[in-house]
C-alpha cells in the first residue's frame, strides 16, 4: 500500500485480516495523510487539515475494532450571526425547531418534516455507498442481487418521494433549501455541510448530494456528526494502524518512493528513495 491516509489504512487493515501479507508505505514520520493531529503552537495540538468529526462507518468499526474514543456533541451545529444572535441546531428536531423559530416561525414548522424526508432519502445514497455497481450495460443475476442493501432504504423511503431521490441529488443546495426555508440564517446553517471539503459553492449543481452524502455518513442520523475523536482526527488513524498491525499488517513510515516498478505491464513492487 502507497500512503497511510486513512483510506490506505483501512484497506491494509481489511488485507490483512483476510490473511494477506501487506506492507503500508509512508512518505510521511507519522501516519494519517491529511488526517493527523499536529502541534502547530507550543501546547497545542489541532487536526490541522481533516477536521475531528471522525466519520467512520459501523462497518469498519465492526470489522477491524479500532480502539478509539468518541466524544458527543450536541448542538451538532453552532451558527454565530453578524449581529451577536446565533442558531443552534441539536440533534432533537423539536428542541432545533425551537432554535430555528427566533429567526423564522414559517422554517421553525417545517424543519422536522424536513429532516425526516433527508434522512429517508440519506439512507439510500449510504445503501448506495456500500454496493457493488452493476456491471452495465451487461447486468447480470449476481449484479441485481449485490443491490439488496438498497432494498431496505428504498421501501422507507416510499413510493411517494422516489421522485424527490431522483429530483434531489442534481440540484444546487441552494435551491433546495430555497424550496423549504426563507431565513438565510437556517440556510446558511445547513449548506454549509454541501461545501464543506470541496471548492463548490452552494449553487453548484450536485451540492444537494454533498450534503446528502454527508449526512448518510453522520453518526447522529443528521446533516453532521454529532461526535468528534477524542485526540483529533489523528487519534483515528493512530487506532486504524494499530488495528492493520493486530491483523499482521507491516506500516513503515519515512518511507519515500520513488518508482512503481512494473514488468510486462504489471504493477511488481515499488523502489524507495534510498534504492530499496
Amino acid at each position: 500500500m502507497i500512503g497511510a491516509g486513512h483510506n490506505g489504512l483501512v484497506a491494509a487493515g481489511y488485507l490483512a485480516k483476510a490473511g494477506r501479507r501487506v506492507l503500508v508505505l509512508e512518505r510521511r514520520d507519522t501516519v494519517g495523510g491529511a488526517a493527523v493531529t499536529e502541534e502547530v503552537f507550543p501546547g497545542f495540538r489541532f487536526s490541522t487539515c481533516a477536521d475531528g468529526s471522525g466519520y467512520l462507518c459501523e462497518e469498519v468499526r465492526r470489522d477491524l475494532k479500532p480502539e478509539l474514543t468518541t466524544l458527543a456533541v450536541d448542538p451538532i451545529v453552532f451558527a454565530p450571526q453578524p449581529d451577536g444572535s446565533s442558531l443552534s441546531l441539536w440533534r432533537d428536531s423539536e428542541r432545533a425547531a425551537a432554535e430555528i423559530a427566533k429567526f423564522s416561525r414559517a422554517d421553525a414548522e417545517v424543519y422536522p418534516a424536513f429532516v425526516e424526508l433527508m434522512t429517508k432519502i440519506a439512507r439510500v445514497i449510504g445503501g448506495l455507498a456500500r454496493v457493488e455497481p452493476p456491471n452495465l450495460p451487461n447486468v447480470s443475476l449476481r449484479d441485481i442481487l449485490g443491490m439488496r442493501p438498497l432494498a431496505g432504504p428504498v421501501r422507507a423511503l416510499g413510493r411517494k418521494h422516489i421522485n424527490d431521490l431522483l429530483r434531489v441529488l442534481p440540484m444546487p443546495v441552494a435551491d433546495l433549501l430555497d424550496e423549504w426555508f426563507e431565513s438565510d440564517v437556517v440556510k446558511g446553517a445547513i449548506a454549509a455541510n454541501a461545501v464543506r471539503d470541496i471548492t463548490w459553492g452552494p449553487k453548484e449543481g450536485g451540492t444537494a448530494y454533498a450534503l446528502l452524502y454527508n449526512w448518510s455518513l453522520a453518526d447522529s442520523g443528521l446533516l453532521r456528526s454529532s461526535g468528534v475523536v477524542k485526540g483529533g482526527i489523528g487519534a483515528l488513524c493512530d487506532a486504524l494502524a494499530a488495528a492493520a498491525r493486530g491483523f499482521g499488517a507491516e506500516i513503515q513510515t519515512g518511507a519515500r518512493i520513488e518508482d512503481i516498478v512494473t514488468e510486462a505491464g504489471r504493477a511488481v513492487g515499488v523502489k524507495l528513495a534510498g534504492g530499496e
